[in-house]
């Protein structure tokens, strides 16, 4: 078997275009394989896809933990009731994403709204 380097992966919410500040306390801790280049090993989804863990995180509630699903070529779903019926959030090109400190990704989260959020850290398992 090949090993699979996973990492945890947090983001936050940087600033938006706008009037909306960023905001740590509004983000995702992402559990993935990464290549060495930093992108999601996709390969290793279809053999370990359960451990493609997401738990969002928001001001003033609770944390809720997910999974990743994937979609469409290049899209990610994040779900988090575990009920198979479809995304609760939305990365389009989380495929594409260099995973690094520093680095930016969008969201669309459940109230529709696309948001940019900051990767702060990456750290082996």
């Amino acid at each position: 078997m090949i090993e699979r380097h996973f990492f945890g992966i947090e983001l936050a919410l940087a600033d938006q275009v706008g009037s909306r500040r960023g905001d740590t306390k509004h983000g995702y801790s992402l559990h993935l394989p990464l290549t060495v280049e930093g992108h999601v090993d996709e390969s290793a989804f279809l053999h370990h896809a359960d451990l493609f863990v997401v738990v969002r995180r928001r001001r003033g509630q609770a944390d809720r933990p997910g999974k990743l699903l994937r979609g469409r070529p290049g899209s990610w779903m994040f779900q988090y009731d575990g009920a198979d019926r479809g995304a609760d959030d939305t990365s389009f090109r989380l495929s594409e994403v260099h995973f690094a400190p520093g680095r930016f990704l969008s969201v669309t989260e459940d109230d529709g709204a696309t948001r940019a959020f900051k990767v702060t850290s990456v750290t082996p398992d």
